[in-house]
């Protein structure tokens, strides 16, 4: 058994949905037997503490604020680019989660033949060129011109799902996470080249895209699901 002596409650990030107030789970993809788990209950039983639960990219987003909130922007898209295309929102502040915690799943949007998650995500190398992303990034990184192409063409795409954020949310902060993102260096051209092309000048003026510099944003966020 885990110990929970001075614990002031768990934080969990879900890779799924999950009504944050009830503590339900629904339709993890990873884990398919959650259809409908009452994991807050159970963990609250198990524990004797309190337990809140949250997207685990509204978990990042919320990380990526806390060690920024010092600063002035208040409103933040942390997006989480790896095997999925993972968004959370920060509005004045406060994190925008909706009723199932699925607030700004923007990579299951309808993009091309597939979804945007399918084009603009570290899937997207197997999916359209059958070659792994790691492969495509050792190649990329020694200069081979081919994958220095593929990584721009994944920009662009990355690009497009920018601009369908920027469209919805107005809001020109963003930082990104996940394992896709740390190739920043290799797409960010081809992605910036895309949101050039934005209809609203004045909305993508002062722009700023970041790269996480912390691991565990996703932890501290899950963390700071507990109110202090």
């Amino acid at each position: 058994s885990i110990g929970t002596e001075g614990v002031q409650g768990i934080g969990i990030g879900i890779p799924g949905l999950v009504n944050p107030k009830s503590g339900i789970v629904y339709d993890v993809m990873n884990i398919p037997a959650w259809k409908e788990l009452d994991l807050k209950g159970v963990l609250e039983k198990e524990f004797h503490v309190p337990v809140a639960l949250n997207n685990d990219a509204n978990c990042f987003a919320l990380g990526a604020y806390q060690q920024r909130k010092l600063r002035e922007r208040t409103s933040l898209l942390g997006v989480t680019i790896g095997t999925g295309l993972g968004t959370g929102i920060i509005l004045d502040g406060k994190l925008v989660s909706g009723l199932h915690g699925g607030a700004g799943e923007f990579g299951l949007i309808e993009y091309r033949n597939q979804d945007l998650e399918y084009y603009a995500s570290g899937r997207f190398f197997e999916n359209i060129y059958n070659e792994s992303g790691k492969t495509v990034y050792e190649r990329a990184l020694a200069g081979e011109p081919d994958a220095l192409r593929k990584y721009a063409e994944l920009g662009t795409h990355i690009g497009n799902a920018f601009k369908t954020m920027l469209y919805a949310l107005d809001i020109n902060y963003f930082i990104l996470g996940g394992s896709v993102a740390a190739a920043w260096p290799l797409f960010r051209e081809a992605t910036l080249q895309q949101l050039s092309t934005f209809a609203y000048r004045q909305a993508i003026e002062g722009l700023v895209i970041e790269i996480s510099d912390h691991r565990d944003s996703g932890i501290i966020g899950a963390a700071a699901l507990i109110p202090s």
